[in-house]
């Protein structure tokens, strides 16, 4: 009994060995964090919402940041509006929490009217977005949960929503 437990750690002493030789001289391409960023282009990042329900609408300004920043930094100071076909500004204001704007009356977007979203920021550099329809609203006809298989053949679970929108215009879901 001894002998064969002697053989069995003899032989794997040796692939230990060799593994570990493996994994300490093998090709490491060093990543130097400084020189990749030296080029980098701060841009706006927009999060807006504007939906159909009658409330303030809320609009996030920030920026893009480096890897090797702390993280996200909020766009504050900036000039924000919504404006409609007819011309009607919806102004927001900058709340408390900075680079988050909230109009300042509430209002629903209204099926097939065309919105479009014009920012300034505080150093004069303005964004204006395409004008965007909201367009007629999907019934959920059904939502269901089904087991099945991901195409790497994990197991999961997938939630379907079956809905008839006859136009065949909406394209943006939540």
């Amino acid at each position: 009994m001894k002998r064969i437990s002697k053989h069995i750690i003899l032989s794997v002493k040796p692939f230990l060995v060799l593994g570990i030789g493996f994994l300490s001289f093998s090709c490491i391409e060093t990543f130097d964090f400084e020189a990749e960023t030296e080029s980098f282009e701060s841009a706006l990042v927009i999060e807006a919402t504007i939906t159909d329900e009658l409330k303030s609408q809320e609009i996030v300004l920030s920026r893009t940041f480096r890897l090797e920043d702390d993280g996200l930094t909020r766009e504050s100071g900036a000039t924000v509006k919504v404006v409609d076909d007819s011309n009607t500004e919806y102004l927001f204001r900058e709340s408390e929490m900075l680079g988050t704007y909230v109009s300042t009356i509430a209002f629903a977007a209204q099926q097939d009217v065309n919105y479009t979203l014009h920012i300034t920021t505080i150093d004069g550099k303005a964004y204006t977005s395409s004008p965007e329809k909201y367009t007629q609203q999907s019934k959920i006809d059904r939502l269901y949960a089904e087991r099945g298989f991901k195409l790497n053949g994990e197991e999961g679970m997938f939630i379907y929503v079956d809905n008839n929108e006859p136009s065949g215009s909406s394209k943006h879901y939540r």
